[in-house]
């Protein structure tokens, strides 16, 4: 895999397909982008694609803004004298009306710093990268990940000749460029909203005790008392326990009033900046989430930071070695930093799944669809996620796509717009489609459901779409309700700004609410690490278990359930569920029973259903095979499916989806290499989802029936035949 290192700008045939929403600049300042989406990133701090139509291939921030030595100015390869003040002023400061620039992510910027930053921020070990050339990652190209490279150098990169000598050459090139990024128009709000966790490897340097030594020989002496410590000491357990809540502003003051007693000079200069820091992160954490208008404690937030921004940088200018003193400093500064580099809005992609990544082969989606390029362009998605550690949060942030990774569901739905927005298609026929329903159970954020409404809302001709989303955890639930929300404010600026001639009646609702077989309050538990791991099966023997250090652990919550029988009874206006996706850890099982009579009675037209997660609920082989047997007998009347991959399609007969089911008892361990489309899995690294369908009732009438048999009805089995066969196999 060394050629993939070869040349940092290595591109993909397709790149990422980001939106074009870069402008000529203009006083007037005319956004060509969503106004709904744009403002509320600048309230969210959530990192948006850059305005100013200044960068290029040939010309980027890093080549026209940063300024590398003390000598040269930056610019001057970029523009001539007589306009570089202008232009400088123009392309590479941020201006305190717009949200982040999200181009310091460096997506798009080759496969190098695709699997680097995927790496730092999941905590992946640094041998998935196949011996990475941290020292190689070069800052010209991408200057936070450049930056975060030459830190994590000083800590992975270990031979057995490496010297002294080397160890402090590495040691002073992090400092250089520590001190170069904070010199440069990033401002701290990007830094933070770039993906790159920064922060979190400082953190590491500070309790390292041949670090600290380095450092002091750069910065001799000691910053604060023995009271401030205490305080700091304090203050620092309360930011790491509260990453996600309030930090306490009473702890705040009294370490203040500690460094002012104390007249301890270095810190009182620093004050200003952490107590706006504070401030800032209850806003954006704790208060905004909360608010129901957006516009006076976002507004509050944005001056916050671009206030600690300032003083931070003024502070940091009064030394000569900046990596030192982060490392030095006893205010709990890097901790509070860190626990702000984890963003709890990010502005998503759903059209990068059409592209060919290191993290997604969309070109195997594009098959689907007769012109790919269509679903390419789709607009940002405003997502809310957990404004802490979480894996799945984490995933998006990374990637900058909605982690849906359901490949049944995403054939579906691309079938389904394809076939909605009736081109090539006799307008009777499409005229039988007047309306389509989506609903996903065990919702998590609502990626699956955010990423499906961009798709359906670009190209749904028919006057109805109803999205519903059910997810039992309160705190993800929340998230997905924010998500959703923004969603349709923003759908509305779209039809009434842009004089949109589709008058779709369009809703994307969210229960906090669990599907199950019956109706109860009930514990539900999740691994410290990933909410979208929430299950009511052995959280943890399966997770926690794992663990030999025990850093993890189960979390639990209360939460209700309700069976669709009973929740489809309810509604005043009932029709079928075009679409029904079920990924519950394990529960799927419990939901079907609970759907018995809305299946049978063709309520529901499609079905998809993640299979391998059933095995959460025992390890017993038979009891799995049992499953299999049910899961059959439950669909018998009048379905017909298919076992569903990124690469293969197969139809769904009894052994095959009893070998679907007992397979995930043998979870693969080969190292993970990229996705590609013309180099398919091994056999045995498959993992196949069950997508199911009838025609029975209204369901003749379902645009997702009808894009399921024109994707797969040359090979899909009916399940009544599978169970006569079973029922012939007992009697034999």
């Amino acid at each position: 895999m060394d050629h993939l290192y070869k040349s940092h700008s290595w591109k993909y045939g397709m790149m990422l397909c980001i939106p074009n929403v870069l402008l000529a600049s203009n006083a007037s300042k005319k956004l060509a982008v969503n106004e709904v989406t744009f403002t509320h990133a600048v309230f969210w701090g959530a990192a948006h694609p850059d305005v100013s139509s200044c960068w290029s291939e040939t010309r980027t921030f890093e080549m026209c803004c940063v300024k590398w030595d003390s000598g040269a100015l930056p610019g001057q390869k970029c523009w001539s004298n007589g306009n570089r003040p202008q232009l400088y002023q123009l392309c590479c400061i941020a201006k305190p009306d717009q949200p982040p620039r999200s181009f310091f992510s460096c997506v798009g910027r080759g496969v190098f710093w695709e699997r680097l930053r995927q790496t730092v921020s999941l905590f992946r070990s640094f041998q998935a990268l196949s011996d990475t050339p941290l020292e190689k990652a070069n800052p010209h190209e991408c200057l936070l990940g450049g930056v975060l490279a030459s830190m994590l150098t000083l800590v992975h990169i270990t031979t057995a000749n490496r010297s002294m000598e080397r160890k402090v050459q590495d040691y002073d090139r992090a400092e250089y460029l520590l001190k170069v990024l904070f010199s440069s128009p990033v401002t701290l709000e990007e830094i933070l909203a770039s993906g790159w966790p920064l922060f979190l490897t400082l953190d590491f340097f500070r309790w390292d005790p041949g670090f600290q030594e380095l450092a002091d020989k750069r910065l001799p002496g000691v910053m604060a008392g023995d009271q401030t410590m205490r305080w700091s000491n304090t203050l620092s357990t309360a930011i790491q326990a509260e990453s996600n809540g309030r930090i306490p502003t009473d702890l705040v003051m009294k370490l203040s009033s500690s460094v002012a007693k104390s007249e301890e000079q270095v810190l009182w200069q620093l004050m200003p900046a952490f107590v706006s820091l504070v401030n800032y992160h209850n806003l954006r954490k704790v208060d905004l989430p909360r608010a129901e208008e957006l516009s006076p404690l976002g507004f509050e937030a944005k001056q916050l930071i671009l206030l600690a921004d300032a003083q931070l940088k003024a502070w940091i200018s009064l030394f000569t070695h900046p990596f030192s003193l982060l490392i030095k400093v006893e205010v709990p500064l890097v901790n509070l930093l860190q626990a702000l580099s984890w963003p709890g809005v990010v502005l998503t992609h759903p059209g990068a799944y059409m592209a060919d990544t290191v993290h997604f082969p969309g070109s195997r989606l594009a098959e689907v669809v007769a012109r790919p390029q269509r679903f390419a362009d789709l607009p940002l998605v405003e997502q809310h996620i957990f404004s802490g550690f979480d894996a799945a949060s984490n995933m998006v942030r990374t990637t900058g796509q909605p982690m849906c990774y359901a490949p049944g569901f995403l054939f579906v739905i691309l079938a389904m717009a394809a076939l909605g927005s009736c081109d090539g298609i006799d307008r009777i026929v499409c005229g039988t489609w007047p309306a389509v329903r989506v609903w996903d159970i065990g919702a998590s954020y609502g990626d699956c459901l955010l990423w499906a409404a961009a798709v359906l809302l670009s190209h749904w001709a028919g006057p109805k779409l109803e999205l519903r989303g059910f997810e039992a955890l309160p705190t993800a639930a929340a998230a997905f309700k924010r998500s959703a929300e923004s969603l349709r404010e923003a759908w509305r600026y779209e039809t009434s700004a842009r004089g949109s001639m589709r008058n779709i009646d369009f809703s994307l609702l969210v229960e906090e609410l669990a599907m199950r077989e019956v109706r109860e309050s009930i514990e539900i538990s999740y691994p410290s690490h990933s909410m979208a791991l929430a299950t009511f099966h052995r959280c943890q023997e399966r997770y926690a278990g794992e663990a030999s250090n025990n850093l993890l652990n189960c979390i639990v919550k209360t939460t209700r359930s309700e069976t669709l029988d009973t929740y489809l009874f309810d509604l005043p206006a009932r029709g079928p569920i075009d679409v029904l996706k079920i990924h519950v850890q394990g529960d799927e099982l419990s939901v079907l029973r609970g759907a018995r009579a809305s299946l049978d009675s063709g309520f529901v037209c499609l079905l998809h259903m993640n299979l391998e997660t059933l095995s959460l609920q025992t390890d017993d082989v038979q009891s799995l095979s049992q499953m299999a047997e049910e899961v059959l007998q439950i669909l018998h009347s009048g379905f017909k499916g298919v076992l569903v991959s990124l690469w293969d399609q197969r139809p769904a007969t009894r052994e095959a989806v009893k070998f679907a089911i007992l397979k995930s008892q043998n979870p693969d361990k080969s190292t993970w290499r990229p996705p590609d489309a013309k180099r398919p899995p091994s056999s045995e690294e498959l993992h196949h989802e069950l997508v199911a369908w009838t025609e029975q009732g209204e369901c003749n009438k379902s645009v997702a029936v009808a894009a399921a048999s024109s994707l797969w009805a040359s090979m899909a089995v009916a399940f009544d035949s599978e169970q006569r066969k079973s029922e012939s196999a007992d009697v034999g």
